[in-house]
């Protein structure tokens, strides 16, 4: 019998239009209310019926056993959700990839869809929404101040952000984040910084960014966030977040980076827990909330 597609089924296609890619753990915190199991099954019946793709972090050490399932649209689906052209041709190509999408890339994705997450459980408590939500190769052209800027190609003159979003409030102005999963796939810096990428670098971008009147589309500011998602720590050094947010505060301790260092907040992977605020840290070290 042909599957009946619910309002429930259609409100997780429309957010995996936006997130990509979501694990069973997000997938019940948002849709399941206090349904778990009924979440799973119907997760499994829609990938039976061929409406979700379902792959594993199967490179991890336990291999798929007791590794979450991830989730992306397939066709069916794809053809349901309500989509403006150009959106619906990436997805189409992001879903000829997805199988084969694992490991660090596959977890980087997980780990930004894990943080949307919590923020989408946020709001829903709070008078708050989530304006817009970017992270399809959304780039942001620099001018720039710094001299090795000008003689680097166009693409690399771009900010390409994991995610950028805007915040709503009633009575209030909009906020707006540029959001970087740090998976320490980057360098904090290089002692040539017109070789490879590097934290430091994308720290200039987006010193050079604040600088400049920015626009996007309909959205025309001259503030916001940059927030660092830092990944956990791991079992064979316990002070790895700490370490790594230690070195990159010292960055951002000199003279040029004086603008975006009020700018900038770190959440570590650990401390991102579904139904709770997320609490922040900012370049002191200073526990703060999202709007601090």
């Amino acid at each position: 019998m042909p599957t009946s597609i619910t309002d429930n089924d259609l409100a997780i296609f429309e957010e995996l239009a936006i997130a990509n890619y979501h694990s069973t753990h997000t997938l019940t915190a948002l849709f399941g209310n206090g349904k778990g199991t009924y979440v799973t099954s119907r997760l499994s019946r829609l990938v039976k019926d061929h409406f979700l793709g379902m792959t594993f972090f199967s490179d991890m050490r336990w291999g798929k056993v007791g590794s979450p399932a991830i989730y992306y649209l397939a066709e069916k689906a794809l053809a349901l959700v309500h989509l403006d052209p150009e959106h619906r041709h990436l997805l189409s190509q992001r879903l000829a990839k997805s199988k084969a999408l694992q490991g660090r890339t596959l977890r980087h994705n997980i780990l930004r869809s894990k943080f949307r997450t919590c923020l989408l459980l946020m709001s829903r408590a709070s008078t708050w929404r989530i304006d817009r939500w970017m992270q399809h190769d959304r780039r942001f052209p620099i001018l720039g101040y710094a001299s090795w800027i000008e003689d680097k190609e166009q693409r690399e003159r771009e900010i390409n952000p994991d995610a950028f979003f805007s915040i709503e409030a009633p009575s209030c102005k909009a906020f707006h984040f540029f959001l970087e999963i740090d998976m320490v796939t980057y360098a904090v810096s290089r002692s040539d910084m017109t070789q490879g990428s590097s934290i430091e670098k994308k720290l200039i971008l987006y010193e050079s960014l604040l600088r400049e009147r920015w626009r996007l589309e309909d959205l025309e500011a001259s503030y916001f966030r940059l927030i660092f998602v830092v990944k956990a720590s791991n079992s064979t050094n316990p002070q790895f977040k700490e370490q790594r947010v230690e070195s990159i505060r010292a960055i951002l301790e000199r003279d040029e980076f004086a603008n975006i260092r009020k700018c900038v907040r770190f959440v570590s992977e650990c401390d991102l827990g579904f139904g709770e605020e997320i609490r922040f840290e900012d370049a002191d070290g200073t526990t703060v909330s999202l709007f601090d």
